[in-house]
């Protein structure tokens, strides 16, 4: 198993809409998952469950839970990531751990040449209760975002969406300038 980079995963990953069929071995689905887990949770909780997708009539049937899934007719996999409320130790920060897993199931994928697209799912309750039903998840298990995952048929490319604008140093609205501010502190140094 090859991969890339992290940063160059990080720069080039893209949202997928175009796959091949080609199925995803299970080593690469385990390593996927592994890195699912491998994200930080608040709290150190145990919260986070995954439903793996791999039978082509659910993937298939997806579009009709989700109105962005259309490319999951095409995808080998998709995971479905999900908060167990009642497992212990509890958080409130459950959308954001299984939003980092989500982001690392991602990146892993980019790494290991495989492409993603992430289907946001919690906090339209609509898409909630549609996913809890399809797929007869005890109440307690909240859905929060649905990855499908395959070989591209698109081209990773990297895209600088970096926006100085968007930056602030120290306080809000102060332009972020670390260079001038380091230019600063070296004229401040004695000889």
């Amino acid at each position: 198993m090859t991969s890339t980079d992290a940063l160059t995963a990080i720069f080039t990953r893209r949202s997928i809409r175009r796959f091949s069929r080609r199925p995803i071995d299970v080593p690469t689905q385990r390593t996927l998952l592994r890195a699912a887990f491998a994200a930080p949770a608040a709290e150190n909780a145990g919260t986070r469950r995954f439903l793996v997708i791999n039978d082509r009539d659910t993937l298939d049937a997806l579009p009709s839970l989700h109105p962005s899934a259309e490319p999951a007719r095409e995808a080998a996999l998709a995971v479905l990531v999900c908060c167990d409320t009642s497992a212990e130790p509890q958080t409130t920060f459950w959308p954001q751990d299984c939003a980092v897993a989500t982001q690392n199931i991602m990146l892993a994928a980019r790494a290991l040449g495989l492409g993603s697209l992430w289907c946001g799912i919690h906090p339209s309750e609509a898409r909630e209760k549609a996913f809890i039903s399809a797929f007869s998840m005890p109440g307690m298990v909240r859905p929060v975002s649905l990855v499908l995952l395959g070989y591209p048929l698109q081209s990773f490319f990297e895209a600088n969406r970096y926006d100085e604008h968007a930056v602030f140093s120290n306080l809000w609205g102060k332009a972020y300038r670390p260079e001038e501010e380091e230019d600063a502190s070296s004229q401040d140094m004695p000889l």
